[in-house]
C-alpha cells in the first residue's frame, strides 16, 4: 500500500525519482478533479441545474485520476 509523502521530503524518505514524479502527477490529477468538482458545484448550487459540460469535465478528471499509477495494484515481491 502506498502512502502519501510530501513532495519536498521525497528523497529524504527514500522514494526514488520515479516514485516522486508519480506522486507529483497524482497530486496534479487530484487537484484537477477537485477544481472540476468545485466548478460543477458552483454552477449546480444556485439553480440546481446540471451543466453538462461541467459534469463531463468531472467525469474526465476522474477518469484521468484513475489512470494514475496509484490506482494500479501493487505486485508482491
Amino acid at each position: 500500500m502506498r502512502t502519501a509523502t510530501p513532495a519536498t521530503n521525497a528523497f529524504a524518505s527514500g522514494l526514488n525519482v520515479h516514485d516522486s514524479l508519480e506522486e507529483q502527477e497524482f497530486i496534479a490529477r487530484f487537484n484537477n478533479l477537485m477544481q472540476a468538482l468545485r466548478d460543477f458545484g458552483s454552477t449546480y448550487k444556485p439553480g440546481q441545474v446540471i451543466d453538462v459540460k461541467k459534469a463531463k469535465a468531472v467525469r474526465k478528471a476522474m477518469h484521468t485520476l484513475e489512470k494514475s499509477g496509484w490506482f494500479r495494484p501493487q505486485k508482491d515481491d
